[in-house]
């Protein structure tokens, strides 16, 4: 991935409809299957790092094995217009998301960098434990760690393909858009 600096979403790559709540469903089960049938400590070892390698899978979607050793973490960020899930094959990790869903792109892009998209009184946590996963709408916002001293695995599937994520951090009290990153595959 590459940062860039601008909030824009590129004309040649058209906006494809979202996850429908069947579609999300589909990935759920999908993920549930893949991580109950897959050696995930073979595929890919935990590191000292959080990491992760592309899985493929019948229905074409964007997904993801990712290797979780303890402390680690995402940082705030969004997926760019991508709908998905995420499922916790083993161990546990703890989401923190913000409530109504705002991303930088629905909060007000011509609004820059410094602009609050929320407060802590806008953020939720969740523990998600291994066995269990959920959905992520088109302009979900969230931060995943794993707070714990075991290491997790967690599979992820986005509809439309993944093509970046927007990060953010905290500023005082506020979160407010820290850049964007892009990836550079076609």
């Amino acid at each position: 991935m590459t940062t860039v600096s601008a909030i824009t979403r590129d004309p040649a790559r058209p906006e494809a409809p979202t996850a429908s709540t069947a579609t999300t469903s589909a990935m759920l089960r999908w993920a549930a299957a893949f991580a109950a049938s897959a050696d995930l400590s073979e595929l890919l070892p935990i590191t000292a790092e959080r990491s992760w390698i592309a899985v493929p899978n019948p229905a074409g979607w964007d997904a993801w094995l990712i290797a979780w050793p303890a402390g680690a973490d995402t940082g705030w960020h969004d997926h760019q217009g991508a709908a998905g899930v995420f499922y916790v094959a083993r161990g546990v990790l703890t989401e923190f998301s913000l409530v109504g869903g705002r991303s930088a792109v629905t909060a007000s892009p011509s609004r820059g960098l410094a602009a609050p998209i929320a407060s802590w009184a806008d953020v939720r946590t969740r523990r998600v434990d291994a066995g269990s996963g959920r959905g992520l709408a088109t302009n979900h916002v969230h931060h995943v760690v794993n707070e714990y001293d075991r290491p997790a695995y967690s599979v992820h599937a986005y509809s439309p393909r993944l093509y970046g994520m927007t990060r953010y951090t905290w500023r005082d009290d506020v979160l407010v858009l820290a850049g964007l990153e892009a990836d550079t595959t076609p």
